[in-house]
Protein backbone atom coordinates (compact mmCIF):
# COMPACT_ATOMS: atom_id res chain seq x y z
CA UNK A 1 0.00 0.00 0.00
CA UNK A 2 3.02 1.94 0.60
CA UNK A 3 3.05 3.27 -3.79
CA UNK A 4 -1.00 3.67 -3.66
CA UNK A 5 -1.05 6.73 -5.80
CA UNK A 6 1.26 5.16 -8.30
CA UNK A 7 -0.71 1.71 -8.34
CA UNK A 8 -4.34 3.25 -8.76
CA UNK A 9 -2.86 5.74 -11.91
CA UNK A 10 -1.47 2.18 -13.59
CA UNK A 11 -4.95 0.70 -12.97
CA UNK A 12 -6.75 3.88 -14.64
CA UNK A 13 -4.98 3.47 -17.64
CA UNK A 14 -6.65 0.20 -18.39
CA UNK A 15 -8.95 -0.30 -16.27
CA UNK A 16 -10.76 3.36 -15.64
CA UNK A 17 -14.06 2.01 -14.94
CA UNK A 18 -13.12 0.04 -11.66
CA UNK A 19 -10.04 2.09 -10.49
CA UNK A 20 -12.87 4.23 -7.48
CA UNK A 21 -13.43 0.56 -6.49
CA UNK A 22 -9.77 0.57 -5.95
CA UNK A 23 -9.50 3.58 -3.87
CA UNK A 24 -12.76 2.82 -1.98
CA UNK A 25 -11.17 -0.43 -0.63
CA UNK A 26 -7.94 0.77 -0.45
CA UNK A 27 -9.49 3.61 2.04
CA UNK A 28 -11.28 0.87 3.85
CA UNK A 29 -8.25 -1.49 4.19
CA UNK A 30 -5.97 1.43 5.60
CA UNK A 31 -8.95 2.16 8.02
CA UNK A 32 -8.70 -1.32 8.76
CA UNK A 33 -4.94 -0.93 10.15
CA UNK A 34 -6.09 1.38 12.45
CA UNK A 35 -8.75 -0.84 13.67
CA UNK A 36 -11.27 1.38 12.76
CA UNK A 37 -12.81 -0.66 10.12
CA UNK A 38 -16.50 -2.12 10.86
CA UNK A 39 -17.46 -5.71 9.41
CA UNK A 40 -19.03 -4.49 6.89
CA UNK A 41 -16.97 -2.25 5.83
CA UNK A 42 -14.37 -5.11 4.95
CA UNK A 43 -17.06 -6.98 3.16
CA UNK A 44 -17.70 -4.18 0.92
CA UNK A 45 -13.64 -3.71 0.74
CA UNK A 46 -14.08 -7.52 -1.07
CA UNK A 47 -16.32 -6.79 -3.05
CA UNK A 48 -14.85 -3.67 -4.59
CA UNK A 49 -11.43 -5.54 -4.68
CA UNK A 50 -13.14 -8.18 -6.08
CA UNK A 51 -15.23 -6.15 -9.21
CA UNK A 52 -11.19 -4.70 -9.97
CA UNK A 53 -10.55 -8.53 -10.52
CA UNK A 54 -13.36 -9.92 -12.29
CA UNK A 55 -12.88 -6.75 -14.70
CA UNK A 56 -8.73 -7.15 -14.94
CA UNK A 57 -9.61 -11.03 -15.67
CA UNK A 58 -12.28 -10.16 -17.94
CA UNK A 59 -10.25 -7.96 -20.22
CA UNK A 60 -7.67 -10.43 -20.42
CA UNK A 61 -10.00 -13.31 -21.60
CA UNK A 62 -11.13 -10.53 -24.60
CA UNK A 63 -7.56 -9.97 -25.31
CA UNK A 64 -6.24 -13.18 -25.62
Amino acid sequence: MANFEQQAADISVGHSEVVSDYRIAHEIAVRDQSGKATTEELRQAMQHYGTLLHHALETNAVSA
